[in-house]
């Protein structure tokens, strides 16, 4: 399956060992948040998260010291688990500064590949299953540029599915 993975140009942030990485970010769930950032600064970008904001994922860019913590209510049950709510912050020389609450689009995201997000051991769901999850659409899509630019909206997916003859999204 690892081979199949690397074929398809799949795979984690080499440098965490973790994480889906795209450009400087790097997309990862909430339980390794200490293998990326100082104590300190989870307190200070926690101390500013809504009490009734309850995210999953977290987005760390570290070139601009920006954190965006994402509701995912859905990561360990779905196979491409909606994008909720996201609440953005920026370190600042002054402890941090929060940038902006995006809410959830009518259309919202969708993540791929969230096996990315986590380690082997992970325990929440079955990083095999997702990992062939992955190989199974991948394959049927190849290198798509068209494609590519819209399967991360719910409905493009959902119809796309459909129409390869796939599982559809739990």
């Amino acid at each position: 399956m690892e081979c199949k993975l690397k074929s398809l140009k799949l795979k984690r942030d080499t440098k965490l060992g973790f994480g889906k990485k795209m450009g400087n970010q790097v997309w990862f769930h909430k339980s390794y948040i200490s293998k990326c950032l100082s104590k300190n600064d989870i307190e200070l970008f926690e101390s500013n998260i809504p009490k009734d904001f309850n995210y999953e994922i977290i987005r760390w860019d570290s070139k601009k010291s920006e954190i965006a913590f994402i509701e995912c209510k859905d990561f360990n049950s779905s196979n491409e688990p909606i994008v909720g709510k996201v609440l953005r912050m920026i370190k600042t020389n002054f402890g941090c500064e929060v940038l902006k609450i995006q809410n959830q689009p009518k259309d919202p995201l969708i993540y791929h590949h969230k096996w990315m997000f986590v380690k082997d051991d992970y325990k929440g769901f079955s990083v095999s299953d997702s990992k062939l999850r992955s190989i199974a659409w991948k394959e049927v899509l190849g290198v798509d540029k068209t494609t590519s630019s819209k399967i991360g909206r719910l409905s493009f997916w959902n119809n796309w599915l459909l129409e390869k003859n796939l599982e559809e999204r739990i």
